[in-house]
């Protein structure tokens, strides 16, 4: 008798260690309590650095401790950069957003509606003084990116993107952290969007 409550006592300890496990694993896959911290830069070239962070899924920018852009809170912030991605000398902020609808406010003319999913954009802005001025948004992408790094691959001193995509999962925006394949590709700034290199 006393051999089934050891038995009982482990088979709750196993279950309670993999509910934890599972919750764990759940939150990573969500992207709960994930911090991603730039400083540093100073995109406005005011003299004073600024500081990026990406918390959960919003993105705020600040100044010695003052709060000076937040990412609007029907945006999901997946990642970001902070570099000169349109080759012109100055930095500029490269997100890649969920929102839902492909188009947002400014859609195609022949557009009559929008589809209400989660869509992945990616969106550059730059700093001026302490203002966020959208230098490009993209409508969403056919691709999900996964991860993007800015840096020049072929050496000719201009930077490119280089993107990690997937493809979507239409029946939940919290699958978006289980990828369906990768492939990787490389983009230039074109003076008004990027082409694929």
């Amino acid at each position: 008798m006393e051999h089934r409550g050891y038995r009982s006592c482990w088979r709750w300890l196993g279950l309670a260690l993999a509910a934890g496990l599972f919750l764990w694993w759940l939150g990573y896959f969500l992207g709960i309590d994930r911090e991603v911290t730039v400083s540093g830069s100073d995109l406005n070239r005011n003299g004073v650095p600024e500081m990026y962070v990406l918390k959960g899924s919003t993105l705020t920018a600040s100044e010695e401790d003052k709060l000076i852009w937040e990412s609007p809170s029907d945006w999901k912030v997946e990642g970001f950069v902070v570099a000169d991605i349109t080759n012109d000398g100055a930095h500029e902020l490269v997100i890649t957003v969920w929102v839902r609808g492909r188009f947002g406010k400014h859609r195609p003319f022949w557009v009559s509606g929008d589809d209400g999913k989660w869509w992945n954009h990616l969106y550059v802005y730059r700093l001026v003084g302490n203002r966020m001025n959208p230098v490009w948004m993209s409508s969403g992408l056919e691709r999900p990116v996964l991860q993007l790094e800015v840096r020049d691959v072929d050496g000719d001193k201009a930077c490119e993107m280089i993107v990690t995509e997937s493809r979507y999962r239409w029946l939940s925006y919290s699958l978006r952290r289980f990828p369906l394949g990768r492939a990787c590709s490389v983009w230039r700034w074109e003076g008004w969007g990027f082409s694929r290199l």
